[in-house]
């Protein structure tokens, strides 16, 4: 009979004897594995490096694409409200200018009554 996994397991037989899996009797082992892979290839020509170079400068223009969309929101922004400020002032100053001219139409209504002899 074979031991589980690769660790040299035993197996009762009918004499109570214990029989190694792999190997003569009375003999036990142990198996190990230890795993590590890497890989190399030659750079010859520099694709790898124009590659990671490429990357690099697509991150960095990302990042000043960002910083300059903030910029332009914040210059559209100010103007927006530099706009709005400039329409205020000149409604007031309209208003003021309406209620001058509503006035001198009060003044003038009131002088061409007693102006003009009744008739």
């Amino acid at each position: 009979m074979i031991g589980a996994g690769g660790a040299g397991g035993t197996a009762g037989t009918a004499s109570g004897a214990n029989v190694s899996a792999f190997g003569l009797p009375g003999f036990d082992f142990n198996t190990y594995q230890l795993g590590f892979d890497a890989s190399w290839e030659l750079d010859l020509f520099g694709r790898t490096r124009r590659s990671v170079e490429a990357a690099r400068d697509t991150t960095t223009a990302n990042v000043w694409n960002d910083r300059d969309t903030k910029v332009s929101l914040v210059a559209e922004v100010a103007d927006t409200y530099l706009a709005l400020r400039a329409a205020q002032r000149r409604l007031a100053i309209n208003q003021r200018d309406l209620a001058r001219q509503q006035d001198l139409l009060g003044q003038i209504r009131t002088r061409s009554a007693f102006a003009w002899p009744p008739g």
